[in-house]
């Protein structure tokens, strides 16, 4: 496999602006960052990176393109701009999952918590830069961070990037299967240099102290001995138990990174846009919450005013790649549905959904979607 290896500070990459928080956010989630007009533009998959904060390595990554084409994309924009707002916890996108509102009780007064429980809805509406406990955790113990300049951050951020050159007679041939080869191989990197900010990483082990260029080495050396035709052709077996669980964790960490980014390379690009407008009248409504679950396969609406049945959603939507509809569930009856201008049927074994509607995506107005919500959160849903 031939394979190219690259270095770029964080300043060099990324431009930072900084303006206003959303409303009731902490006053330092107000940084929008971008790639800066001068940075290259040839970060395509499909490989694996690095983030390193003052030459120690904070987390690993792996990259496989977009949609279909595992040696398409760009992993500056679709990844490291996303990681750059939540490993900084300045982005102004930033949002966070149940799990990081959750400190340990050696953590439970540390004012970083008290100020993200007082925050206000909107810290917990995706905007595709999802943030960890463990991301949480970091910032806990890096006030600097929040405390510096954000571009004095930027400088102290180094990203490296080995990425597998397409040569036709070596060649991925679908983003699966990239992504099943290069899970592989992050399995046992995470294993072998515990970044801290892996979800795979034992809390307690000691991150690495290698240097960038001697991971980067260790890095393409993995990836060097790996059999792209074997991985094209059928999952490759791990010969561990521990091995094996660390590569389901990582496959996991994948799907789990941007659940919002995996939903819309799934949907159509009209589909795409619909769900961007319900999600950004979600957001500027201050009523209902939308985020994403099952890797990203099912986009949920809640009420903002009722965080604790987060589990308990008042519809869901799953794009239908075949039929190129959404199936939506709601929790209304049928006949309820019906007022709201959709021919709804009983949900069957839906768990708690009641009802269920196939929706073309010209169909899939906001306006519509929030009276449903509307009316299933005032019947007791």
């Amino acid at each position: 496999m031939q394979l190219t290896s690259i270095i770029e500070n964080g300043a060099e990459l990324v431009e930072a602006t900084e303006g206003e928080a959303w409303p009731g956010n902490p006053a330092w989630l107000n940084v929008s960052f971008r790639p800066r007009k001068s940075a290259r533009s040839d970060f395509p998959g499909a490989g694996i990176y690095v983030i390193f904060l003052d030459e120690r390595l904070i987390y690993l990554g792996i990259y496989a393109g977009s949609k279909d084409d595992p040696y398409s994309g760009s992993a500056l924009k679709d990844r490291w701009l996303k990681h750059v707002g939540t490993v900084t916890f300045r982005g102004k996108k930033l949002s966070l999952r149940p799990s990081a509102f959750q400190p340990p009780a050696s953590m439970a007064e540390h004012p970083l918590f008290g100020e993200l429980g007082a925050a206000g809805p909107n810290i917990r509406r995706s905007q595709g830069m999802e943030a960890s406990h463990r991301k949480a955790m970091f910032a806990a113990e890096h006030s600097d961070l929040r405390e510096q300049s954000i571009d004095e951050v930027l400088k102290r951020l180094t990203i490296g990037y080995v990425r597998a050159d397409h040569r036709p007679d070596e060649c991925w041939h679908s983003k699966k299967a990239a992504k099943r080869g290069l899970c592989e191989i992050e399995a046992l990197l995470v294993q072998e240099l515990c970044p801290p900010l892996n979800s795979a990483t034992p809390a307690e082990a000691q991150g690495s102290r290698l240097g960038l260029h001697e991971v980067m080495e260790i890095i393409r050396q993995r990836l060097s001995s790996l059999s792209v035709k074997a991985t094209d052709e059928q999952p490759i077996r791990m010969r561990s138990e521990r091995s094996s669980a660390s590569t389901r964790q990582a496959r996991a960490e994948v799907d789990e990174l941007e659940p919002m980014t995996i939903f819309l390379e799934q949907a159509s690009e009209e589909a795409s846009e619909a769900i961007i407008a319900l999600q950004d009248r979600c957001f500027r409504g201050n009523r209902f919450i939308l985020y994403f679950t099952h890797g990203g396969r099912v986009a949920r609406i809640t009420a903002a005013n009722n965080l604790r049945k987060r589990n308990r959603p008042l519809i869901t939507l799953e794009w239908r790649k075949r039929s190129k509809r959404f199936l939506l569930r709601s929790r209304l009856a049928p006949e309820q549905l019906l007022c709201c201008g959709f021919q709804g049927v009983p949900a069957g074994s839906a768990g708690q959904m009641i009802s269920e509607v196939m929706l073309p995506t010209s169909e899939l107005a906001a306006e519509k979607i929030l009276e449903v919500c509307h009316r299933a959160m005032h019947s007791g849903g």
